[in-house]
């Protein structure tokens, strides 16, 4: 059965991401394309093989391939698109929560100018909402790396929708007939430079790569064992490769964002200024969760021992916290945020929105 998309999701174990990928897609891809989604097995002994031995009972065609070992990224994308029936492929990682709009936008740039090759689309941080991908840019060395991660995902600079040299596999569209021209990913590589290879190999062949921004995806990135273990060696492979191609360009888009900025607005006269051995706690203490409780905690074991500590005073005190810890925290709230002194900023290790609203019946 041909469709419009393969959507190829190579796995090893972490079950309980793959199960939120597909919901994802399921629920924001939309009606407009066709799409099939293929599943590569690199071997999983979690229960994946069993998660799918039944396929009846997915809202979308699925196909499911078992690899006997682990082939790695390349290759267990190569074999993906092997068995697949799309007239275009969407290589997706299964770390990652696709949100509305987020391929019909990807199809948009692809369709609308014949020299573009690849689209990437931006990518955030689940548990923060800040930038993972807006783009790969290369550094005087000739190292790829992304261009303003961790940056506030409402900045401009990060909502170019521009050219790269290269952008992540982790969210990649290709028409299949380019993909077979290229020869697939490099599978030379192990975990590792595969999509940046494949990159260049597009370039190389007169067509350009590009970012969307216009849509995004979450992405929680780095959760297979072992991922950089071969980054060494991956890196020398690329180098040998492409080191007569590749243009370091990342001070050029870093140069040009600044011309392009508007200038920083003044600080405003209410905002207080703290002295340089003060702590703020930025976190709000409105949520009835452990990270306000350990926040609370902290704020009134520091002020015990007369170490100067502010909090975050924008919003209400959770009901979770008792009287007597409410009282003696209200005198140490700021109604805005400081500037100067030391800031704090906690953020829990397991990322919020794993496990949460998997039946499909709400948006997170």
């Amino acid at each position: 059965m041909t469709c419009d998309i393969s959507i190829i999701i190579p796995v090893l174990d972490k079950l309980e991401f793959t199960r939120q990928c597909l919901d994802r897609i399921w629920r924001n891809t939309g009606a407009s394309v066709t799409y099939e989604i293929v599943v590569v097995d690199n071997g999983s002994a979690d229960g994946t093989a069993a998660w799918f031995a039944d396929p009846s009972g997915f809202p979308g065609r699925v196909l499911y391939h078992r690899n006997a070992t682990n082939l790695g990224f390349a290759a267990g994308n190569n074999v993906g698109a092997r068995v697949s029936q799309g007239q275009r492929l969407l290589f997706l990682n299964n770390d990652t929560l696709v949100q509305p709009g987020w391929l019909s936008e990807m199809l948009y740039i692809l369709d609308a100018d014949p020299k573009v090759g690849i689209v990437g689309i931006k990518q955030l941080f689940p548990y923060t909402n800040t930038i993972y991908h807006t783009g790969m840019v290369f550094t005087p060395q000739g190292t790829p790396e992304h261009l303003y991660p961790h940056l506030d995902a409402s900045l401009p600079r990060v909502n170019k929708q521009r050219e790269y040299q290269a952008v992540t596999g982790a969210c990649l569209l290709i028409d299949r007939g380019l993909f077979e021209v290229c020869g697939g990913f490099d599978e030379g590589y192990r975990n590792g430079y595969e999509d940046v290879d494949l990159c260049m190999q597009v370039r190389q062949k007169g067509r350009t790569i590009v970012c969307c921004t216009s849509a995004y995806i979450y992405h929680y990135g780095q959760i297979s064992e072992g991922r950089t273990d071969d980054d060494i060696r991956n890196a020398a492979r690329f180098a040998s490769k492409w080191a007569g191609f590749v243009k370091p360009d990342r001070d050029e888009y870093l140069l040009r964002d600044r011309a392009d900025a508007p200038s920083p607005p003044a600080r405003p006269t209410t905002t207080r200024r703290l002295s340089k051995d003060c702590i703020y706690l930025a976190d709000a203490l409105d949520d009835g969760s452990a990270l306000t409780w350990i926040n609370a905690e902290l704020a009134l074991a520091l002020h015990a021992k007369q170490v100067p500590v502010v909090g975050n005073g924008r919003a209400a005190l959770s009901p979770t916290l008792s009287g007597s810890d409410a009282r003696r925290l209200a005198p140490l709230a700021l109604s805005e945020p400081p500037y100067d002194g030391v800031q704090v900023k906690w953020s829990h290790y397991r990322p919020r929105h794993l496990d949460l609203d998997l039946a499909g019946t709400g948006h997170r």
